[in-house]
């Protein structure tokens, strides 16, 4: 087990015991709450990751972007992609930023190919789970997105 899964499961069972400890429902749905979005931003993060985007810089620029789960970014098309990547990849020309947020060329191909994936996950009524996009279903993901 990697350490981005055992910090979402270590998360989740602390939501689950704050849920059964609390007399107060409104404030433990509330931290229940941020702890799920918690471990849902970790595990989208993991999937970037996997796509090349190897800096927190960068996870965290495309996160404020507004896009903090496998759900939110599978509702990207293709162009929006492309658009992100270039609004990204602006700001490392903003000073003081002198290592800022830089999404690789090749990761772009791997973005599209996660959401193609995601899109395929909903379509054949299975869960979109992070950690099940792996290598070769991204290799699998770059056939979609390439049309073949």
């Amino acid at each position: 087990m990697n350490d981005g899964s055992r910090v979402i499961r270590e998360l989740l069972s602390f939501a689950l015991k704050c849920a059964h400890n609390s007399s107060d429902r409104a404030a433990h749905t509330s931290t229940n709450y941020q702890l799920i979005n918690m471990a849902e931003i970790v595990s989208f993060n993991q999937a970037l990751e996997r796509c090349g985007i190897t800096t927190a810089v960068t996870r965290n620029a495309i996160n404020n972007q507004g896009y903090t789960s496998m759900e939110e970014f599978a509702q990207l098309t293709d162009k929006d992609i492309l658009a992100l990547a270039k609004e990204v990849n602006k700001m490392s020309l903003i000073p003081p930023l002198v290592l800022g947020p830089r999404i690789p060329f090749a990761s772009i191909k791997k973005l599209r190919a996660m959401r193609w994936w995601m899109i395929e996950q909903r379509r054949t009524g299975q869960d979109v789970v992070h950690a099940a996009f792996t290598l070769a279903e991204k290799d699998r993901g770059s056939v979609g997105v390439d049309g073949f």
